[in-house]
């Protein structure tokens, strides 16, 4: 991906109607009143917001057990350990970060089912419950 040069800038994002010297000004104002941060969002942030979007789907829906809310609290572990792996994969940046963090959050999930189910297969009603809402997690995921 090749940079935008001033003449496209000018030309293409402002329809001709600033000159170059307006536009440099605007960018000057822009940069400033950003405190010249230009960063693009992480694989970090987007897994933070999409777990937390799964969180407040499932509290909106019902009350949670304290084992889904220590579920999320582990997947949030794993997902974040995950993540710092693949931080570390040139060859992996070449996807987006959105997608990645997806990619992380289910495996994450698949990852937490795996380590607490057999530890929830007593057929008791309490586990029968925690595996419903958590049956509920995974479907609020892939929706």
């Amino acid at each position: 991906m090749e940079p935008l040069d001033l003449e496209t800038c000018v030309r293409t994002l402002c329809y001709n109607k600033y000159d170059k010297k307006q536009f440099l000004k605007k960018e000057g104002e822009v940069r400033i009143a950003t405190e010249y941060e230009n960063e693009a969002p992480t694989i970090l942030e987007f897994m933070i917001f999409y777990i937390r979007m799964v969180k407040f789907s499932i509290q909106k829906s019902f009350e949670c057990l304290p084992e889904t809310i220590a579920f999320f609290d582990e997947l949030t572990a794993i997902v974040y350990d995950l993540c710092k792996s693949v931080s570390i994969d040139a060859g992996l940046q070449k996807y987006k970060p959105s997608v990645l963090a997806a990619c992380l959050v289910f495996l994450g999930i698949q990852q937490n089912f795996e380590i607490l189910l057999p530890t929830l297969q007593m057929a008791t009603p309490r586990n029968r419950e925690i595996v419903g809402q958590l049956c509920q997690v995974y479907r609020h995921w892939c929706n």
